[in-house]
């Protein structure tokens, strides 16, 4: 089914559309899911390259880096994924106006959350995890199933500080 989307797309999209980028996307997801964790993490690049690609959707690039950050954190490859995380937030935030509540965002903070737990930084996790409670409850709402993650992970770390 992605190769004729692609190919219906070929014929009728310029090469750096962004919707090259969502194909590429799904066919990391469809490796992850086999658990071939290689080839899911090379069609994810892929999507980013492409998304940077695309002159017309700026808004596209931190939305991949967002679904290569989660990609990551799944794979247990954590600096990639707090450092596309990382990247993601700061697009973000330089393109949103202040006080935006975004579920991007907020799931982009859940990602960076997740990796500055996994390598030992609790402090700058639970500042994220914060983050990502307060933006996906306004987005997404409280019963999200992103949400509840954030708030568990949020009250793990707390109690596990002291904090």
């Amino acid at each position: 089914m992605l190769d004729d989307a692609e190919a219906r797309f070929r014929s009728t999209r310029p090469p750096e559309c962004v919707c090259f980028a969502s194909l590429a996307f799904e066919r990391a997801a469809l490796a992850q899911a086999r658990g071939d964790t290689t080839a899911a993490a090379a069609w994810a690049d892929k999507a980013v390259s492409i998304a940077q690609t695309d002159p017309t959707r700026s808004d596209a690039v931190p939305y991949f880096l967002l679904r290569r950050a989660e990609l990551a954190v799944e794979q247990s490859r954590f600096d990639a994924a707090r450092a596309d995380a990382e990247r993601s937030i700061e697009i973000n935030l330089a393109a949103l106006a202040p006080g935006t509540q975004s579920g991007y965002l907020g799931r982009a903070y859940l990602a960076l959350g997740r990796a500055l737990i996994a390598t030992g930084h609790a402090d700058e996790a639970r500042d994220a995890l914060s983050a990502a409670a307060l933006h996906l409850k306004a987005s997404l709402g409280p019963d999200h199933s992103q949400t509840k993650l954030a708030d568990q992970l949020l009250a793990t770390t707390v109690a596990s500080n002291g904090r």
